[in-house]
């Protein structure tokens, strides 16, 4: 019960904070699941089977990871949202402030995308599906982005070149890695841009 926590906390550090209390109440932290948003956004497939061996190694339950992971997602979605988000997620203080944190460097397309597939895997999983090769190749997916042609792939694509514009931090390279246009910002560069990128896809 509670007092037995608290017995059980005081005797290990007489400063009881939140992650004290989680760890001697046996609770997984989140902080793998912070790492995979951040390495999936980097594109790292390389990191992230990394950490998923490591998780692996470690006894841990990949089809409980990625239905955490999805919880997770779900709650930088609420993030993103709603105002008063707190109420409506469960967590410690800190967890909450580096959802808060993490939801703000995301885009809408790019939780929704990494949801659904998240969610395809897992169906996959408990459909009989290797749990490990449907979670590796579920990563590999989310950190490559030419694998995926689906209208939801391209949406999530397309919102990230949209932030690139219209933060004036692009480069333009033909496949011999010469630069054909080096963005700024400045309404004059966008709008130059979004002519070059329509020419290109007219031929």
């Amino acid at each position: 019960d509670a007092l037995s926590l608290l017995d059980l906390c005081a005797g290990t550090d007489k400063n009881i904070t939140e992650s004290l209390v989680a760890e001697s109440a046996g609770l997984i932290g989140k902080e793998h699941l912070f790492s995979f948003v951040d390495i999936i956004e980097k594109k790292d497939a390389a990191k992230a089977l990394q950490l998923l061996d490591e998780l692996y190694t470690a006894s841990c339950d990949i089809e409980r990871l990625f239905t955490d992971l999805i919880a997770h997602y779900r709650d930088l979605l609420v993030a993103k949202t709603s105002k008063d988000f707190s109420r409506l997620i469960t967590g410690t203080n800190e967890d909450i402030v580096k959802i808060e944190q993490q939801a703000k460097s995301l885009r809408f397309e790019s939780i929704l995308y990494c949801s659904q597939k998240l969610s395809e895997s897992l169906d996959k999983m408990k459909g009989g599906a290797s749990k490990r090769i449907a979670a590796e190749t579920a990563l590999i997916r989310l950190c490559t982005d030419e694998l995926d042609s689906s209208n939801e792939a391209i949406l999530k694509r397309l919102g990230e070149l949209e932030n690139k514009v219209l933060s004036g931090n692009f480069v333009l390279q033909n496949n011999k890695g010469n630069c054909l246009h080096k963005g700024l910002r400045s309404t004059c560069n966008i709008a130059s841009f979004i002519s070059f990128f329509c020419s290109l896809l007219l031929h």
